[in-house]
């Protein structure tokens, strides 16, 4: 077959072959073949566990080899807009996209917060849920008004979770109000008109307190966005009541914030790792 070609002929050939091929061995190229099949699959409609399994994995195996990871935001705030397991899911993406990535979204401690439920103590993936929600509370640029939200929500949840899940969110109310000492007011807030005096002027200080009506409790738990649940403004009484608990190991773990947690030369944070290896 080679004897029938002109002298020209071959040259040609191999370099079209070879031209082909460099075409694909271009690691652009290929980015943009895997993006496309990615962004079609997506499309698709799957099975819950594939579901599922993509969003675990998303994060770690597409998300650094797409050519525009931001086109998997729409994908990705669907999924976090369902709630439940397949929201808490896709927090890592979001978080990779957010962090890495340059997408914006205001919203995204609101949605956070709503994920926040009795169900999220029980779900199978909250070691990797708490891990991510750790992660986004640690930034010092998350205003205190929101910590707080967060605060009152986790120890609100804890009064009626089981034990394993009341000790996660005791120790993570403790690690968030170390990271912002303001916030040490919502375990010593004073009453009304309360400033130290003789035992008398305090129980004097504390009926007119509760005739006021300052035992009512402000925070706002049905509220969607922490900014305005007026956490903030009220106290963790509920430890108090998690001090009572019928776990020893509840009952016990509050005694870390007897601590003075403004001082973080002397204080440290709770290990949530094995407490969130814990099983029901």
């Amino acid at each position: 077959a080679m004897e029938g070609l002109k002298p020209g002929q071959s040259s040609a050939s191999e370099a079209a072959a070879a031209e082909q091929k460099a075409s694909w061995a271009n690691l652009k190229t290929q980015k943009r073949a895997y993006s496309d099949a990615w962004l079609s699959f997506l499309q698709l409609p799957v099975p819950e566990d594939i579901y599922r399994k993509v969003l675990l994995r998303l994060h770690s195996a597409v998300i650094p080899n797409m050519m525009n990871p931001v086109m998997l935001a729409d994908f990705l705030t669907y999924s976090l807009n369902q709630g439940g397991m397949v929201g808490m899911l896709a927090l890592n993406g979001i978080f990779v996209l957010v962090t890495r990535h340059g997408l914006e979204y205001p919203a995204f401690f609101c949605r956070l917060y709503q994920l926040i439920t009795p169900e999220a103590f029980r779900a199978r993936h909250r070691a990797q849920f708490f891990k991510l929600a750790d992660i986004f509370l640690s930034s010092a640029l998350v205003p205190a008004y929101t910590v707080a939200a967060f605060c009152k929500r986790l120890a609100r949840l804890a009064l009626s979770a089981p034990p394993a899940g009341a000790l996660i969110a005791v120790a993570f109310v403790h690690n968030l109000i170390r990271r912002h000492p303001a916030l040490v007011v919502l375990l010593h807030r004073p009453l009304p008109g309360q400033t130290g005096g003789s035992s008398s002027e305090a129980a004097e200080a504390e009926a007119a307190a509760a005739a006021a009506g300052a035992g009512r409790d402000v925070y706002d738990e049905v509220e969607p966005d922490p900014a305005r649940s007026r956490a903030v403004e009220s106290s963790l009484w509920e430890l108090q009541a998690l001090r009572n608990h019928y776990c020893p190991q509840v009952s016990t773990l509050c005694a870390v914030l007897d601590k003075d947690l403004t001082e973080r030369r002397t204080t440290s944070e709770v290990d949530l790792e094995p407490l969130l290896a814990a099983s029901y």
